[in-house]
C-alpha cells in the first residue's frame, strides 16, 4: 500500500497544478476582503458540497466525492483517494509547502470527482485556503523551475485557464476557493457555470438533481450515478446514491437505489441473500419505492467495490 503521505501528494498533484479557488483578487490589500466584495458583486454564495457538482460537464453520470477535513487520519483515505489520482503527476509536489506556503492536505477540504459515459473524469476541489493569486504564480514559477512540466495561463472570455505542457489538460478557479481539473473543454465548461451560482442549477444533468439531494449532508463519503450495473441492474434498480463515514479501518455505507414501487423494493431486500462481491458485511431492506443497502468494507475490499460500480478511472 502506497504511505499516506506519498499518495496525498498524488492526490493533489491531480489539484494541486491549480489548486485555488475564486475568480482573480487584487495582488495588493487584503486578498480575503477582494473575494468577499466580488463575491457580494455577483451574487455568489457559499455552495454545499453536493452543488459543486453542478461544475461538471453536461454528460456527467456520476459522482463521488470525499471530505478530505473529515477523512484525516482514516486508514481508507489510502484507497478512496485512489480515483483521484488520475491526473498528470507533478515531480515537485513536495515543495509547494516550502515554496508556496500551500499543503493539499492542509488546505484541500473537499475533492469531488465526475464522470459520463464518454471522456476522462473531470475533478473539483475546494478549501479555504484556495485563492489564484499568489498561489499561482509561484506553482507556475516552481514548475518552469523544475520542468519538464509546464502550466500555461490562457485569457478566455470566461476567464483565465491554466493548460499544462501539451494543452490536453487544464485548470480553473470557478468561485471562491473552488478549482476544477479536466480536459480543457469540460474546464471551460465549468468556467461558464461560474455565471449560474446562486440559480437552480446544483447539477450538470437534471437526472443527477434528484439524487443529489437526497445525499446526507453529514456524510464524509459519497456518491451519486444515474445509472447502475451488475447485480443492481438485474434487480432493475433506476440510479444510485448515498453515503457514509470511515469507521477505523472499515468504511460504512448506506447506498439506496430506487425499485419503481415499494412491493418490488421489499422482495428485492428479502431475495438479496448476498451482496456485492467482496462486500463483508451487507444488510438489505427497503423504504418506500427504494431498495436500501446497508455496507460494511474493509480496507482491502473497498477499491473492488469502487471498481464495481464504476467509480474508478
Amino acid at each position: 500500500m502506497t504511505s499516506r503521505p506519498a499518495l496525498l501528494l498524488a492526490l493533489v498533484a491531480v489539484a494541486g497544478a491549480g489548486a485555488a479557488g475564486c475568480k482573480k483578487v487584487t495582488r495588493h490589500g487584503d486578498p480575503a476582503a477582494a473575494e468577499a466584495t466580488g463575491k457580494a458583486a455577483r451574487g455568489e454564495r457559499d455552495l454545499k458540497s453536493t452543488e459543486l457538482a453542478r461544475y461538471l460537464p453536461p454528460d456527467t453520470d456520476r459522482v463521488f466525492a470525499l471530505d478530505l477535513a473529515a477523512l484525516r487520519g482514516a486508514p481508507l483515505l489510502d484507497v478512496l483517494a485512489i480515483p483521484f489520482m488520475n491526473g498528470p503527476p507533478q515531480p515537485i509536489a513536495h515543495t509547494w509547502d516550502e515554496a508556496c506556503k500551500f499543503s493539499p492536505w492542509r488546505d484541500v477540504e473537499t475533492m469531488m470527482l465526475g464522470a459520463g459515459p464518454r471522456g476522462p473524469f473531470t475533478w473539483v476541489a475546494r478549501g479555504p485556503a484556495l485563492n489564484e493569486h499568489p498561489l499561482m504564480d509561484c506553482i507556475i514559477r516552481e514548475l518552469a523551475a523544475a520542468g519538464p512540466k509546464h502550466l500555461n495561463p490562457s485569457v478566455t472570455p470566461e476567464g483565465t485557464i491554466y493548460l499544462l505542457n501539451d494543452h490536453a489538460y487544464g485548470f480553473a478557479f470557478v468561485a471562491p476557493h473552488v478549482v476544477v481539473g479536466g480536459p480543457p473543454d469540460r474546464v471551460l465548461h465549468a468556467m461558464s457555470m461560474s455565471r449560474l451560482i446562486g440559480s437552480a442549477k446544483d447539477a450538470p444533468n437534471p437526472a443527477l438533481a434528484p439524487l443529489l439531494a437526497k445525499i446526507d449532508a453529514g456524510s464524509s463519503v459519497w456518491l451519486a450515478m444515474t445509472t447502475v450495473q451488475g447485480d443492481l441492474a438485474a434487480l432493475g434498480g433506476t440510479g444510485l446514491w448515498g453515503g457514509g463515514r470511515a469507521n477505523g479501518a472499515q468504511l460504512e455505507l448506506r447506498l439506496s437505489t430506487g425499485l419503481g414501487s415499494a412491493q418490488r423494493a421489499r422482495d428485492a431486500a428479502t431475495s438479496l441473500a448476498s451482496g456485492l462481491v467482496g462486500v463483508a458485511e451487507l444488510r438489505a431492506s427497503s423504504l418506500a419505492d427504494d431498495l436500501v443497502l446497508d455496507l460494511t468494507l474493509t480496507q482491502a475490499q473497498t477499491p473492488g467495490v469502487m471498481k464495481d460500480l464504476g467509480l474508478s478511472p
